[in-house]
């Protein structure tokens, strides 16, 4: 399942690039999450820009919405709201929503324990690896419906 998502959105990507070219690069948080927003009476500040770079700036999107969705069970409703938000503020063409969609569909988090697995020295997989694929797995489902919808 993961590996088919990672080889669509490399495939995907690599059509937009060669169809219309490389995407616009802008100034890019790099790591753009709730722990890198201060919010108080007044004022917002985001904060800790040691990832800045230059590069597409739906991936900063891509990055606050993909944490948020993993901390609330890949809620749908807090998704959509914040696509929504951000849509009425910056209005996403065809091409940045297709991107979006492409970087969501590549499986970000499920990398890291498989990656540890297969370089482990031993057999014994931790259980909390194994908790982390599982959870992957079951919020599977929710992940794929955000996923219609950004499309």
């Amino acid at each position: 399942m993961f590996y088919e998502q990672a080889l669509e959105a490399c495939e995907g990507l690599g059509r937009m690039v060669s169809e219309t070219g490389a995407p616009e690069h802008y100034l890019c948080h790099g790591e753009l999450n709730q722990h890198h927003i201060l919010m108080g009476p007044g004022y917002t500040a985001v904060i800790e820009f040691n990832k800045m770079h230059l590069g597409v700036q739906v991936a900063d999107l891509y990055h606050f919405i993909r944490k948020a969705m993993e901390k609330h069970g890949w809620n749908m409703k807090l998704g959509m709201r914040l696509l929504n938000s951000y849509d009425r503020v910056l209005t996403m063409g065809e091409k940045e929503r297709e991107y979006l969609y492409y970087l969501f569909l590549s499986p970000d988090q499920s990398w890291k324990p498989l990656n540890f697995s297969s370089n482990a020295t031993t057999a014994w997989i931790p259980s909390s690896t194994v908790d982390t694929l599982q959870t992957l797995e079951l919020q599977q489902t929710a992940r794929t419906a955000l996923l219609t919808h950004i499309r």
